[in-house]
């Protein structure tokens, strides 16, 4: 009797990225780009205006083809925090946009930015000067998903986002790298005024963001086990160990030049159970094997 490999569990894995773009919009400087600066205001100043964030993480190569991604994490440092204890929300992007090379000083001064240069992203243009956003700033559902994928409470120094929406998110771009376009950061409530606080971005080696994956790998199988082998009256008998979500196959032949019959097909089973097989006795040489196709 033969036997043959079929699918099988995964190993965990975990790997742990950074930007490869983030910038800030910015409403008191609209036509400005602040792709260079070592943070991203996000929230509203104390005249009522709001700024955003945009952040995307390559997943090609640092997550292998057929993993399954399990749990997300996204950590965010503050270097400046206005409005802690508030919410803040990711939403997937649905557009694309470019980080840029605008600069307005660091630390706590400067947050304007620079006149943006051809393609890059502002308040007004996602890509300056003429792709522009739904509205300016971005609006939901045109250009970014309206339901958000994670939220967090900011803290003096940092915050995490963690939820299911985030992986199936993460999922969705391992699989197809032409809809990764990243989320973008917003306050929940941009109404109240003051609340703008200064998210680190790749820039800040210190405190740059960190997008931790985890993730499982495809194992080997685990070969269905013969046992009981057994003439019963003018039967043949046999049972394997089957497992969960294979499926799988009984061939038969009289000679080892020709060709395998299937005699039965076993689908995707439910749960790791044992099967039986038998087969009547002929008077002939025969073969068998359990497969898994």
């Amino acid at each position: 009797m033969a036997l043959a490999l079929g699918l099988a569990t995964g190993r965990a894995e975990t790997t742990n990225l950074f930007p490869i773009a983030d910038t800030a919009i910015f409403a008191v400087s609209p036509d400005n780009n602040l792709g260079a600066m070592d943070f991203m205001p996000v929230g509203t100043t104390s005249l009522g205006l709001a700024g955003r964030g945009l952040i995307k993480f390559d997943l090609a190569g640092a997550i292998p083809a057929g993993a399954v991604v399990t749990n997300v994490t996204l950590n965010l440092g503050t270097v400046f925090a206005q409005g802690v204890g508030r919410s803040f929300a990711l939403h997937r992007m649905l557009v694309s946009w470019n980080e840029g090379t605008g600069t307005g000083g660091g630390g706590h001064s400067g947050s304007l930015g620079s006149a943006a240069n051809a393609t890059e992203a502002t308040w007004n243009r996602r890509a300056h000067p003429s792709a522009t956003w739904g509205t300016p700033g971005a609006i939901a559902g045109t250009d970014f998903v309206t339901g958000n994928s994670a939220t967090a409470t900011l803290g003096a120094a940092a915050m995490t986002f963690a939820s299911a929406q985030m992986v199936a998110d993460v999922n969705l771009w391992a699989a197809s790298g032409s809809t990764n376009f990243g989320w973008l950061l917003k306050i929940v409530d941009e109404s109240p005024f003051t609340t703008a606080s200064r998210i680190a971005t790749r820039e800040d080696a210190l405190n740059r963001p960190v997008l931790t994956v985890h993730y499982s790998m495809p194992m080997a199988p685990t070969p269905p086990n013969i046992f009981g082998v057994a003439k019963i009256n003018n039967q043949i008998r046999f049972s394997f160990n089957g497992q969960a979500a294979q499926s799988y196959s009984v061939d038969s032949r009289t000679n080892l030049a020709t060709g395998w019959t299937v005699l039965t097909n076993y689908t995707a089973l439910p749960a790791n159970t044992t099967l039986h097989f038998t087969n009547a006795i002929t008077g002939e040489a025969k073969y068998y094997r359990v497969r898994s196709p």
